[in-house]
């Protein structure tokens, strides 16, 4: 009896660690795929805003050089 509830002791503790590592897991994919869209929707947009700025649209040369100043000016 005593090793069946050692048994049952230990599987409750795995699962729970591994539930724990699944959710980090999660939350750690969630992170990433934010960043890589966002950065994904900004580099479609660049063209956009050039053909602004050329057309005359300051607030197209206001938000390529905001992109600059985070670092997205490839």
């Amino acid at each position: 009896m005593e090793n069946s509830t050692k048994k049952q002791e230990a599987l409750a503790f795995i699962n729970a660690i591994a539930e724990m590592a699944y959710d980090q897991g999660f939350a750690d994919g969630l992170e990433v795929g934010n960043q890589v869209g966002f950065v994904a929707g900004v580099t479609s947009l660049k063209g956009a805003l050039s053909c602004g700025l050329r057309h005359g649209s300051p607030e197209c040369g206001k938000a390529l050089e905001s992109f600059k100043r985070i670092g997205l000016d490839e």
